[in-house]
């Protein structure tokens, strides 16, 4: 998982899923299958990864998550968004 310790701790003994790292297909099949499972659905990223310096596609991320009702958080431990 490529997302900061701190969003990572935050998360254990939750009901998380995780999908690959800027994967969007990845995120979309765990979309759909949350889609009418869960009510609340929160989709949690960095704005950039600073292990590897990538930025998020925040984009398709954030068409994704307004397509499928679910909610978006950006960690953003960077000088701004991308």
């Amino acid at each position: 998982m490529e997302v900061h310790a701190s969003v990572y701790e935050g998360l254990l003994n939750t009901n998380v899923k995780k999908f690959p790292h800027n994967s969007i297909v990845h995120l979309e099949r765990e979309l759909v299958e949350a889609k009418d499972k869960y009510r609340t659905k929160l989709v949690i990223i960095d704005g950039v990864y600073s292990q590897n310096g990538d930025l998020a596609h925040m984009d398709e991320i954030y068409a994704l998550t307004k397509q499928y009702g679910a909610y978006l958080m950006v960690n953003c431990g960077s000088l701004g968004l991308p």
